[in-house]
């Protein structure tokens, strides 16, 4: 009995006790339940954020790879790009000023230094574009197709090299060969020292006087009066105001250079061959050019950044519509 009257107690507290135990090991559960639950939600959303990121990562990179191949698609569906993107506008507007220099300087115009004055310029600017390209210094389109095409077009650069100097070795005299040289090395100097971060300031002015020697080259031998060499002064001069306004143009900073005045200035400079001087073809082409990016300056918000680029060059093609008053 005496086991029996102390177990009763013991009985009792367990009877007593096990609702209240019962009832702790529920919360207990519920508790561990909830733990889990709440380990197992931080785990889906540490892996749905994972996952997240992953996803927004690559969806990022396809929208971008997208946007890219759609801006190259825009590109090659505007034709009237297609001359800038393949470096043939500034072969064309050298070929232009070529003839017309020569002709108003009474000089031959043979197809001979023509046809080397078009694969040197080509050669200048597809080298230029392509090393900008290279380097990540460009970011227009001309400097994206170089980027992309730059090993189809390689075998074609030095394919005109080649030519180009067979050409001039064999073909031209010794006077127009020494002043080519003399030009070519003037033009590699130029691209050394703009690499070497020298020119970077100026090499607006260094390319316009390079082209501008370059598209008159010709006509050098032929230069008599003060009339001649100014002439060839406001030609660089324009030249120069091309290269300033499609930098200017261009740039995603707006900049206060007076692109408008130093047209202007320009083509009150060429009236004056126009109409004082026995260069009058010569006055009137650069004159119109230079009114036309007075024109172009004014009105430069209302066009695109690469329309403004080919509109630039446009601007450079007066000669064409003086060309056939002009006698051999």
């Amino acid at each position: 009995m005496l086991e029996s009257d102390q177990l009763a107690p013991s009985w009792g507290r367990l009877a007593t006790c096990g609702p209240i135990a019962n009832r702790s090991i529920r919360a207990r559960g519920r508790t561990s339940n909830r733990a889990v639950t709440a380990g197992s939600g931080v785990f889906v959303a540490v892996f749905e954020s994972v996952d997240a990121r992953q996803w927004h990562d690559r969806a990022r990179t396809a929208l971008n790879r997208h946007a890219s191949a759609c801006g190259h698609n825009r590109t090659v569906e505007r034709v009237w790009l297609w001359p800038n993107l393949l470096s043939l506008d500034a072969p064309i507007v050298a070929l232009l000023w070529q003839i017309l220099f020569a002709r108003c300087f009474h000089a031959r115009v043979d197809p001979l230094p023509s046809v080397l004055l078009v694969l040197a310029v080509w050669l200048i600017y597809a080298a230029d574009r392509t090393i900008d390209a290279w380097t990540g210094e460009g970011l227009r389109p001309r400097h994206e197709f170089y980027r992309r095409h730059w090993p189809a077009l390689l075998p074609l650069w030095i394919l005109a090299l080649g030519a180009g100097t067979a050409l001039a070795w064999t073909r031209l005299t010794r006077e127009m060969l020494l002043n080519g040289f003399a030009l070519g090395v003037a033009v590699v100097l130029y691209f050394a020292l703009l690499h070497l971060g020298i020119f970077q300031k100026t090499k607006e002015a260094a390319v316009a006087v390079l082209f501008a020697l370059g598209a008159t080259l010709s006509a050098w031998p032929h230069v008599r009066t003060a009339a001649d060499i100014e002439a060839i002064i406001l030609f660089s001069c324009l030249c120069w105001i091309n290269c300033a306004a499609i930098e200017q143009w261009e740039s995603p900073v707006e900049s206060r250079w007076p692109i408008a005045f130093a047209a202007g200035f320009v083509a009150l400079a060429a009236g004056t061959l126009l109409l004082f001087s026995s260069r009058p073809i010569l006055g009137g082409a650069v004159a119109a050019s230079a009114l036309c990016f007075v024109l172009l300056d004014r009105a430069r918000r209302r066009f695109s950044r690469d329309a403004l680029r080919v509109l630039a060059d446009v601007a450079l093609l007066s000669p064409l519509f003086l060309l056939p008053v002009v006698h051999f």
